[in-house]
């Protein structure tokens, strides 16, 4: 029996991608070698402390979504599938590299590149990815074998303490910061703790945490960088309190939202596509900013058009990836 598609988990993944590649803007142009001091710059620190979301907001549905999986064989064969897609995916990137961009690569540092992840520049989400997914159906046995929400507070704030709370360190240097880089699964438990406590979470007024959430995430940011290039520190990076609180928080306000039937339909469509367009940006990235920035030299001129190479790299993932769709090459 085919499950029902969830139109607000939809308008998320929808949101991630083009979030995903909004984040992609800054790392395509100057600023991170810009001072943060102008009304540009500033206004791009305020943009990029949203737009770093993206990949939690993926993780945050993975958990969601798969906090009923259990270990069969059924559920590894999904895996199999993924695996498919990248290699399809990591094909067209190698052949876009060599031939397009004139790269000196050879097939068999082509076909190395697929598997240490290096052929399309984005993959590490693969990587990420692979592993987290070997790990659900234990990470789910964990989850269940708790008998209370009580357990299950104290495992998520155990998982924050570890992952996430470090990122403060450099302002206030207490927190052991051995296991930051398990943030993933502090993410995916975050999903599964909503998915479970819905109902008692729906009455919470999320809107106010999120904008609160960005005005502390946004002046950290421009305070501590001012006068400086951007700084890019735990505390701003994925497994940073800054990320937690505004990703979060944020889910949880499209999580409540009444999906009109039009844009559900939408979303529908376009969800299916969110990996391939994640993965196939990177193309798009590499052929709209060398033309867009020497159309347009200035950033703060680039930034009030940063919507031009956002649609063109989603758009033109888009295409592709429906075209690979209609030739059954990826699911």
């Amino acid at each position: 029996m085919k499950m029902k598609r969830n139109s607000n988990i939809d308008l998320i993944r929808v949101v991630a991608n083009i979030l995903v590649i909004t984040v992609h803007f800054f790392l395509n142009t100057e600023f991170y070698d810009l001072t943060i001091q102008s009304p540009s710059t500033i206004v791009s620190t305020v943009i990029r402390t949203f737009a770093i979301i993206c990949v939690p907001l993926f993780i945050l549905i993975t958990g969601y979504l798969m906090s009923e999986k259990v270990l069969t064989l059924s559920f590894y064969r999904r895996l199999g599938v993924f695996l498919r897609d990248y290699l399809v995916i990591s094909i067209v990137i190698y052949l876009f590299r060599v031939y397009l961009l004139g790269e000196s690569q050879t097939i068999v540092s082509g076909i190395f590149g697929i598997f240490d992840f290096s052929t399309g520049p984005y993959s590490w989400y693969v990587e990420m990815y692979i592993c987290l997914f070997l790990l659900i159906p234990f990470l789910n046995l964990i989850w269940k074998n708790l008998k209370n929400r009580a357990q299950h507070n104290a495992l998520l704030a155990t998982l924050i303490f570890l992952t996430i709370l470090p990122s403060l360190n450099p302002v206030l240097p207490v927190f052991p910061s051995f296991w930051t880089s398990l943030y993933p699964i502090t993410f995916y438990f975050t999903g599964v703790y909503i998915k479970s406590y819905y109902k008692e979470l729906r009455s919470i007024k999320v809107f106010p945490l999120f904008i609160v959430g960005m005005i502390i995430s946004s002046v950290h940011n421009i305070v501590v960088s001012y006068g400086s290039v951007f700084h890019w520190d735990s505390y701003n990076d994925y497994f940073g309190y800054q990320v937690y609180i505004v990703s979060v928080a944020f889910f949880l306000m499209l999580l409540k939202i009444n999906v009109p039937n039009k844009l559900s339909n939408v979303c529908a469509y376009l969800a299916k596509y969110s990996f391939a367009i994640y993965m196939l940006s990177y193309v798009f990235d590499s052929v709209v900013y060398t033309e867009f920035q020497e159309l347009i030299p200035k950033y703060s001129n680039q930034l009030m058009l940063m919507f031009i190479p956002i649609i063109l790299v989603y758009i033109g993932s888009l295409v592709i990836s429906i075209v690979l769709r209609k030739i059954k090459l990826i699911s």
